[in-house]
């Protein structure tokens, strides 16, 4: 590697996980978690609902900035009786050189606790996560052995658990999204993850016009950030085809989504979220679109 590709080498690294830092906070906790897919924040939701949930999600920003970081997820749980949920949930990760990919299986269990579909939920998730560079993309040497030390760590062991109190009106959250965090407290990785997450929202029942609204108040503890307070409410109509979904962050940045039904089987969620006000002159607000399939629902 000449002198040259070294300075170049050392300043992306040295830079890089200042913009992470910033960039994949707004990453780490997803816009459709709040109220469109619970399940990608608290492993106690998976199979919360009867049938399969399939979901995909893409996150990035909006601009066509190279290396701008990008999100995309997937998840599927299903409602497989006798109290049982089961899930699926990977997430891929890309910013700039860097790779970040995780995989999840997930086991809940659902507890009936009392009339109007009181329920205790518990969640817990296992598998893997894995960190890579992508030498094709690096300016330098692919055969640095630093930078080949860094794609030689292989898989990494990962999992959450979580636990949740739901029935017709109230829904309270609380989930460790990371355990790894809790374990290995001095391992290095560009991903500020989220390594506490509670929420608390109540459901009032409105008219046929206007069917609900759900105010919702979330807390998200960010390893490598400031921690988020969330304020926020989503708005059922037309007999719970439509919604439209605000969110105020405690990084002085908003969200706001609007989606529909189609064929009550299919929904589509789309949201936008500024910058928070110390980076909003450097990047550019996110757009997250998101899909989602309920199949075999009684």
């Amino acid at each position: 590697m000449t002198n040259k590709n070294i300075f170049k080498l050392a300043t992306m690294l040295l830079l890089l996980p200042a913009f992470l830092q910033r960039a994949a906070a707004q990453t780490s906790t997803q816009p459709a978690q709040y109220f469109f897919n619970q399940y990608l924040g608290n492993a106690a939701m998976a199979g919360a609902e009867d049938g399969l949930h399939v979901f995909a999600g893409y996150h990035r920003q909006m601009d066509n900035i190279a290396g701008a970081p990008t999100n995309i997820l997937f998840t599927a749980d299903y409602n497989a009786g006798k109290r049982v949920g089961l899930g699926l949930n990977v997430t891929n990760i890309k910013a700039g050189v860097l790779q970040h990919t995780k995989a999840l299986l997930t086991y809940a269990y659902h507890l009936p606790v009392g009339t109007n579909h009181q329920r205790v939920s518990f969640g817990i998730s296992g598998g893997f996560i894995h960190q890579r560079i992508d030498q094709e993309k690096l300016v330098g040497s692919a055969g640095d052995p630093t930078l080949q030390g860094y794609n030689d760590t292989g898989l990494k062991m990962d999992g959450d658990v979580g636990i949740a109190y739901t029935d017709d009106h109230f829904n309270f959250q609380v989930a460790v999204p990371s355990l790894r965090e809790r374990v290995d407290k001095d391992q290095k990785e560009f991903i500020s993850k989220t390594t506490f997450f509670a929420s608390a929202a109540y459901k009032f029942e409105l008219t046929e016009t206007v069917n609900s609204i759900i105010p919702k108040v979330a807390f998200s503890e960010i390893k490598g950030y400031e921690n988020v307070l969330d304020l926020g409410a989503s708005v059922q109509f037309l007999q719970d085809m439509a919604n439209v979904q605000a969110l105020y962050h405690s990084t002085k940045n908003f969200t706001v989504g609007a989606g529909f039904k189609i064929m009550s089987q299919y929904e589509l969620q789309l949201f936008y979220t500024s910058q928070p006000s110390e980076i909003k002159a450097y990047t550019s607000p996110m757009l997250s679109v998101n899909i989602k399939a309920n199949l075999f629902s009684k």
